[in-house]
């Protein structure tokens, strides 16, 4: 089964409330998360919020939304008018019943990444969560990028290619429960290209980013399946985690390249 095929099955999963697939993994205000994909977002959103405070940014565009949850941060807790698209429609109306469910506003469309319906300078932000890294030709969506962003903005884009990673704790659970229990579904993995986080780098300045950077992320290894028990347990542990790295990092979850599941590619018009 290829990406998109696989994105389609786990939103349109997602969206009917199917076990193993979480409708929602926006933390509202007030509130901490209560899984591991709650407390991913919630805190790589906590990061973009310290790349992009103080800058009076108006306004955003999220690339490849899915759930459209890094956007519905940015509505709720940051108040910028949001816009966001995916290529796959059940990814769109999954983002749209997200927002429905907490009380957002946002602006949606169904477009391909490599061909998006908007002018020229629209946006002070362009976002996107876990694409390029499904794209073979990912250039194209960058230049994209570019282009519909407003001179001084910022681009973030949250990437997780294929390397060796402190995920691998996640790849041996894996083994083990599937030696223990044959009958448990393990879903796939989805494609991932093998670029390096300067090889992302050289692609965004090539297509006219500048004064780009690199911020190696998530020293956390995100298990599945967990019973819902398990979930929340690694969630109290993993905020306890973050709440010890704070006394000592500015950014908690900033870590070396190495243990990091995942890297922020950052560049400006």
């Amino acid at each position: 089964m290829v990406a998109n095929e696989l994105f389609e099955q786990k939103w349109s999963e997602a969206l009917k409330g199917k076990k193993g697939e979480e409708f929602s993994i926006f933390v509202p205000k007030g509130k901490k998360p209560q899984t591991q994909r709650q407390f991913n977002l919630y805190y790589y959103y906590r990061l973009i919020e310290r790349l992009i405070k103080g800058r009076n940014y108006k306004n955003s565009i999220e690339f490849g939304c899915g759930r459209g949850t890094i956007s519905l941060y940015l509505n709720l807790y940051g108040g910028l008018d949001v816009t966001l698209f995916d290529v796959d429609q059940g990814g769109v109306d999954l983002a749209r019943a997200n927002f429905d469910l907490h009380r957002a506003k946002g602006s949606f469309f169904v477009a391909d990444s490599a061909k998006v319906p908007i002018a020229d300078d629209s946006f002070d932000i362009v976002v996107t969560m876990g694409l390029l890294e499904h794209l073979t030709n990912y250039i194209d969506s960058l230049k994209e990028m570019y282009r519909v962003l407003k001179p001084g903005g910022i681009m973030i884009s949250m990437n997780v290619p294929k390397k060796t990673s402190i995920q691998i704790l996640n790849k041996i659970y894996r083994k083990i429960l599937g030696a223990v229990n044959k009958k448990i579904e393990l879903k796939l993995d989805y494609f991932r290209i093998e670029e390096t986080p300067a090889g992302f780098q050289r692609t965004a300045e090539f297509v006219g980013f500048k004064n780009c950077s690199i911020i190696h992320a998530d020293p956390l290894p995100l298990f599945t399946p967990v019973a819902k028990p398990i979930e929340r347990t690694l969630a109290v542990l993993y905020r306890n985690f973050m709440e010890f790295r704070k006394l000592f990092k500015s950014e908690p979850m900033e870590t070396g390249r190495r243990l990091s599941r995942c890297h922020f590619l950052i560049g400006y018009k």
